[in-house]
């Protein structure tokens, strides 16, 4: 039987590292552009939605896969809005009085702290893009300008889908 008392003043003993280089990586980023991460990221959950098969024997997929489409859809406007913040200095001065959560800093390891201002912000509703591209990028959408019209159309395709779902 070992006894504790001898185990606990042990030496952990010494390690020399060889080649510093074998304990670290190199990466590399390659900036895409929302529009191609959307593109992509939708492209994958359509796949899943070709078979037909599948969606008829898990009727809990289309719903789930619809909001997928939905999430990467405000995903999106939320990251044009980031971008449009970090590189205008208009967009700066808008958005600089604005709150930030702790939690969101932590979450947002990477640097992209811009996202956190819209933490608490749906971008399914057409009321709250048009309010957020007023308030951080002075962009005011008339009633009669087709992003208008787009932008109501999207919501009330997005309405219309779900209660059919």
């Amino acid at each position: 039987m070992i006894n504790w008392k001898d185990c606990v003043n042990k030496s952990a003993g010494n390690e020399r590292v060889q080649d510093i280089q074998s304990y670290m990586t190199k990466e590399i980023t390659v900036y895409k552009a929302p529009i191609d991460r959307f593109y992509a990221e939708v492209k994958r959950i359509v796949i899943y939605s070709s078979d037909i098969r599948m969606l008829e024997e898990n009727e809990f997929l289309g719903p789930l896969l619809y909001v997928g489409i939905i999430s990467k859809t405000e995903n999106y406007v939320r990251e044009i809005l980031a971008e449009c913040i970090k590189i205008c200095p208009i967009c700066k001065s808008e958005t600089a009085n604005r709150s930030v959560s702790l939690g969101s800093m932590m979450w947002q390891r990477n640097g992209e702290f811009e996202n956190g201002i819209f933490e608490n912000v749906s971008f399914s509703d057409s009321a709250a893009i048009k309010k957020e591209l007023r308030n951080c990028l002075r962009v005011d959408i008339n009633k009669n300008d087709l992003l208008n019209k787009i932008l109501d159309a999207q919501v009330f395709a997005q309405h219309v889908l779900w209660h059919l779902i």
